[in-house]
This record gives structure tokens, C-alpha cells and sequence, in this order.
């Protein structure tokens, strides 16, 4: 009895195999759900859109939305000023009490967070006149607002679904003149985080596909013996 070897070549259809192919594309469709779950949103656009440029000026207690947004005061003795565009959000407030007041008067612009991940953008403060001024954002709808730490800067927040996020700038009538203060907000971003159990199946998925990938590729190259009886 001989024993003889089948010839390798067999294996070089390994790619065209209908379970070679399907295992390709559960990597490849679990590797792009991925990648789409972290993408960043570049700018006041997608979810975070800000709605047509605009700039308007008024005063007294307001609550609009600009897209996704919402600005807002409460506030009856303030004017304010808001300037929106993709690429920036600009806000100010100027206190229009009769005589020096230290209570600051606040205009807002804050959303429901879409995602879960983390928020970067660049801040620039200013004050005018002799003001007592303040600017920060939130990351809990306003439960508490941290203030910047200094009067321009960049800075990445981590932001949580459905939890309010934004930004607000305040100004106080600390002398005879009319004070103000102005926030803008430019070079933004947000980037999600796939939750833990989705990240995880999407891994899971894609070790299952991979793992089918190897099991075939492995049966596809084995050698085959088969025996002959000798002449």
C-alpha cells in the first residue's frame, strides 16, 4: 500500500468559499459598526446641529431653539445676543439693572446630550466695561456649572445620553455703565463611546467571524490522504 498526498493548490479558493465569505463580512460589518459607533461629529452639525446661521439681539426672559439646541434666560433685567454658524456659537449678556447690582444675569445654550463620549471645543471670554462676568458649561443640565479657569482655552468634557450639556455666560451691573460679557465657542466636537454591552458585542461578533475565518481556511488547506493498492 502507497500512501499519497492530495496537491496543495485546493486551498487557494479558500476566498471564494460561501462560508469563507460570509465570515469575511461578520468581521468586516462588526468592524464598521464599530467604527461608526465612535465617529466624531465634527462641528454644530448632526445630532449637535445648531440650526441656520442667525444673530439675534433682544432682551428680557427667552427660551428659543436653534436646531438641537435650546437658548435660554430667565432673566428680565438682561439683553442678550445670540450668533450662530456651523463652525461657532457666540453668546452674551449685559445686565440691565437700574442701579450697581451683584446678581449676576445669565443667558444659556444647552441640549439633551445624543450620546455618551466625550465633547472638545475651544472658548474664548471676554467682558466689557468694568463687569463682574462669568462663563462655564455643564455636563448635568444645569445641576451645576463649572466655571472656565481662564478667559480662553481648549478643553474635552465628558458628556453622558440624554444628560443636558451647554454652555452660559453671565454679567452683573457693577458701575453707572452698561456692562457685558460675551462666550463663543468654535473648533467643537464630539466623539461617542459605545456603551460597554455594545461594544462588547460588536467585539464578540466579530472574534465569531474571525474565529469561523480560521476554522475554514484550516479544513480548506488540510491535506487529504487517500490510499491505492500497488500494482
Amino acid at each position: 500500500m502507497t500512501l499519497l498526498l492530495s496537491p496543495f493548490p485546493q486551498g487557494c479558493a479558500l476566498m471564494h468559499t460561501p462560508s469563507a465569505k460570509k465570515a469575511t463580512r461578520l468581521v468586516a460589518g462588526s468592524t464598521a459598526a464599530l467604527a461608526a459607533a465612535t465617529a466624531a461629529q465634527a462641528q454644530f452639525t448632526g445630532d449637535f446641529a445648531n440650526g441656520s446661521p442667525s444673530n439675534v439681539t433682544s432682551s428680557g426672559s427667552t427660551s428659543t431653539s436653534y436646531g438641537n439646541w435650546t437658548f435660554a434666560t430667565a432673566e428680565s433685567a438682561i439683553s442678550w445676543n445670540i450668533t450662530t454658524s456651523e463652525t461657532a456659537v457666540s453668546l452674551s449678556a449685559t445686565s440691565l439693572f437700574a442701579s450697581p447690582d451683584t446678581t449676576l444675569v445669565y443667558s444659556e445654550f444647552t441640549l439633551s446630550s445624543p450620546i455618551t463620549g466625550t465633547a472638545d471645543f475651544d472658548f474664548s471670554f471676554g467682558e466689557f466695561g468694568s463687569a463682574r462676568a462669568d462663563a462655564g458649561y455643564t455636563i448635568d443640565g444645569g445641576s451645576s456649572w463649572t466655571p472656565f479657569a481662564a478667559t480662553s482655552g481648549s478643553l474635552s468634557v465628558a458628556i453622558t445620553a440624554s444628560q443636558g450639556f451647554g454652555f452660559r455666560v453671565g454679567d452683573n451691573y457693577a458701575s453707572a455703565n452698561f456692562d457685558s460679557a460675551s462666550l463663543t465657542i468654535n473648533n467643537f466636537s464630539a466623539t461617542a463611546v459605545p456603551e460597554p454591552g455594545s461594544a462588547g458585542l460588536l467585539a464578540g461578533i466579530g472574534a465569531l467571524g474571525y474565529v469561523g475565518l480560521v476554522a475554514t481556511r484550516r479544513r480548506r488547506l488540510r491535506p487529504s490522504a487517500k490510499t491505492t493498492a500497488d500494482s
